[in-house]
């Protein structure tokens, strides 16, 4: 999904990215280590937001204020990056 997201908003593909998948693993890693629940749904929500954040602090000249996926713009209503889904 998020290599779904990555591709509608900014016009790349990630999928065969090393970077994005070795960031991936280590986003897993840190969900399951971070976020106290057995609940699928909190974890994979965590682990988009985790990728797609990751993606927008590595591609930071795409990063444009409009950008439905920028979580920066969002921080007066606490959206989250796949808030938008």
């Amino acid at each position: 999904m998020a290599c779904r997201l990555i591709k509608e908003h900014y016009n790349e593909d990630p999928t065969n990215d090393a970077f994005f998948k070795e960031i991936y693993e280590k986003n897993v890693d840190e969900a399951f280590d971070q976020i106290d629940t057995d609940e699928l749904v909190v974890l994979n929500r965590a682990l988009l937001d985790s990728q797609i954040n990751s993606f927008i602090r590595a591609s930071s000249p795409n990063n444009s204020p409009n950008n439905p996926l920028n979580n920066s713009t969002n921080n007066s209503t606490n959206k989250s990056p796949t808030s938008f889904i």
